[in-house]
């Protein structure tokens, strides 16, 4: 089960497409679907999910909202009319802010302030791994959730998937924390029948205490086109952890883990499965403090062959360590300085000289942003030479 070639167009995706599709369907069967205004028509948006049918639609006004939601089963659309800045709910540490156990499509809310065993911001579960939850949560800031009451204990800060089939797309995971491992999503092992998407969106300062602190997931997920940065993993895997179908077109910096004994995966920690990793930049990630601990790119399975190819890994404390099972024999992967246009302005564009411009590499574009700066060519010139460009010409004189 593989992924997609990635469309770098938001909102192109085929999965997208079919969402939209079983929803329209699911609307037009057995009645007409009906659409609810929070709070014109209800005062909460727990009270509309109460009143609602399978293939209605919430739409939800400007406003905070101390609620933990409960979508019952039902096929829902729940959206924000004024966009995530203007509409927040906060789940008051009570429980996860959105648990979703049927389809839904999520978008637009800021989810904050949840806590909950596992799931701390959103937790989707679907009835089974034949009968996964298709959802898709997009545009939204996921941040300041929480999972588990203690050390070593729960999975998935900002989001947990368990048999689901969910396009996770143009969020923002930020400042989410899991006792266990998946700061910003945890994908669980009952999955395994469903390929989840976790496409274009911003993980940072996410934390987790074992592993993965902006996503631990499985075989069954494609990661593709996001942003993780400044994430941080007591153990290993300070961005990314575990395995996936793809990992691809990310990234993937200035990431951490506070593991001063062995040398592991502080950018990607890949052990198990078959995925493919290609076109990410992964630099800048690092171990403790004096440990030069800190791997880019971990990759070792005792299930087959993992490509590797197309990578550009700078910075890091090492950049690669390829042990098991891992497949380089295809396209290079590289270890240049990837010429970010501006690191302090945290512009991670391209500059048009650096090695993962699409013009300067076999491999097409490496790492989520384009070229979006360029470098000034300069002249060695004489005072005098520059005095010359302002003299005042004679009329006529076309020099």
């Amino acid at each position: 089960m593989k992924c997609e070639t990635l469309r770098r167009s938001h909102g192109s995706s085929l999965f997208l497409l079919l969402s939209t599709l079983a929803l329209s369907i699911l609307r037009q069967h057995p009645a007409i679907a009906v659409t609810y205004i929070v709070p014109d028509d209800h005062p909460t948006i727990q009270a509309a999910i109460d009143t609602a049918a399978s293939g209605d639609t919430i739409l939800v006004r400007a406003g905070t909202y101390y609620e933990n939601l409960q979508t019952q089963g039902k096929v829902l659309t729940l959206k924000s009319l004024d966009g995530p800045e203007n509409t927040i709910i906060d789940g008051n540490h009570q429980g996860s802010v959105l648990h979703v156990t049927g389809d839904a499509w999520i978008e637009g809310f800021t989810i904050q302030n949840g806590q909950n065993a596992d799931g701390g911001g959103i937790y989707v579960l679907g009835q089974s791994s034949s009968s996964p939850a298709t959802v898709t949560i997009r545009g939204n800031i996921i941040t300041k959730n929480r999972a588990g009451y203690i050390v070593d204990s729960g999975d998935g800060g900002g989001l947990f998937l368990e048999r689901s089939v969910s396009l996770v797309e143009l969020n923002e995971f930020v400042e989410n924390y899991a006792g266990d491992s998946g700061g910003g999503i945890f994908v669980s092992l009952g999955s395994l029948l469903g390929l989840n998407r976790i496409e274009n969106n911003t993980f940072a300062r996410n934390a987790c205490h074992v592993g993965g602190g902006a996503v631990s997931s499985n075989g069954t997920v494609c990661i593709m086109g996001n942003l993780i940065i400044e994430n941080t993993s007591d153990n290993f895997g300070g961005g990314v952890v575990g395995s996936a179908a793809t990992i691809s077109d990310n990234t993937i910096i200035y990431n951490y883990i506070d593991n001063g004994i062995s040398a592991l995966g502080a950018g990607l920690h890949i052990n198990f499965g078959t995925p493919i990793i290609e076109r990410n930049i992964v630099a800048f990630n690092h171990g403790a403090p004096g440990s030069g601990r800190g791997v880019g790119i971990l990759c070792t399975s005792s299930d087959g062959p993992i490509t590797l190819r197309c990578n550009d890994a700078w910075g890091n404390d090492w950049d690669y360590r390829v042990l098991d099972n891992c497949d380089t024999t295809g396209l290079g992967n590289l270890s240049a300085d990837p010429m970010f246009c501006d690191t302090t302005a945290s512009d991670f564009q391209l500059q048009s000289g650096s090695p993962c411009a699409p013009e300067n590499t076999e491999c097409g574009l490496i790492g989520k942003y384009p070229v979006g700066c360029n470098s000034v060519s300069v002249r060695a010139a004489s005072w005098g030479w520059v005095k010359t460009l302002f003299v005042k010409k004679p009329r006529g004189d076309l020099r």
